[in-house]
């Protein structure tokens, strides 16, 4: 066989096996509240009316992260059970929710707790394990779910030389970022209010920085769903506390500084 003949089969060898990657690729990273409040053990009974006063106690930690998931169009899927968010960027990310509400004047103390202190499916006994530990009675539980989809386009790997694989944008990524938080009063085990933030980010990428680049939008995409989620809290607050006010929560019984309790003749709005 001639020369030029195996440079053609090494060619379609290539394209073939450059083409077998670029497909379009789905990437879930998720951790579950449910999976951590669900353990195997007796169910815990609420009362039936609560008391909470201010100022609050507060804690906000991420619960233990789950698994990551990518599915290849038309190749199978593979999981990964690594964590999605570094120790850093977990620590970054609650600090935000912190900063947010710490200056409140119905906040006493806001502790950031690492989701290293918590315990994968540990349940309200965790819970509680981990509020007597760091001196807080209410828990904001944040759990994460974000989809990355990737998409090249027909030249990502036509283009695949030296130059082209960091010159020429073959993918186009889109990240798409959803954040829930669960406000728990940890003694009842009552869920007080709950809300979440969104975010999606999209993008290009050369084929050599695609890595990267899904890191860097994935890093942008959760920062963005923090903030947004800051903003839904501070309105979850404000409904709890008229639903208090108004009667509507009879759950719940909220008291001020002075042990008057909100919506009473009483009260007075400014001592919050």
């Amino acid at each position: 066989m001639s020369a030029s003949a195996w440079m053609n089969y090494g060619f379609m060898a290539v394209g073939l096996l450059l083409a077998s990657c670029a497909v379009p690729a789905t990437t879930n990273r998720q951790s579950s509240l449910v999976d951590y409040l669900s353990p195997k053990e007796e169910a815990t009974t609420t009362p039936e009316k609560i008391t909470v006063r201010l100022p609050l106690d507060v804690g906000v930690a991420f619960v233990p992260a789950g698994g990551t998931k990518t599915t290849d169009k038309g190749f199978g899927t593979a999981s990964d059970a690594g964590v999605f968010i570094t120790l850093d960027q977990e620590h970054r990310l609650a600090e935000m929710i912190r900063t947010n509400f710490a200056e409140k004047p119905w906040i006493r103390n806001f502790k950031v707790i690492p989701s290293s202190y918590l315990t994968a499916g540990g349940g309200f006994k965790d819970m509680e394990r981990v509020s007597v530990l760091n001196r807080v009675d209410i828990m904001i539980l944040v759990s994460l779910n974000q989809v990355q989809f990737t998409d090249p386009r027909w030249y990502s790997w036509t283009y695949w030389t030296l130059v082209g694989a960091y010159a020429v944008k073959g993918d186009k990524n889109d990240t798409s970022t959803y954040v829930d938080a669960a406000v728990f009063h940890v003694p009842s085990h009552l869920m007080l209010f709950r809300a979440d933030g969104t975010s999606t980010v999209k993008g290009g990428a050369t084929w050599a920085q695609r890595e990267a680049k899904l890191r860097e939008k994935s890093a942008e995409g959760l920062g963005l769903a923090i903030q947004d989620l800051c903003r839904r809290l501070d309105e979850a607050v404000a409904t709890f506390k008229s639903e208090v006010a108004a009667g509507r929560r009879q759950d719940v019984q909220l008291l001020d500084k002075d042990g008057i309790s909100i919506g009473a003749a009483g009260y007075d709005p400014a001592k919050r």
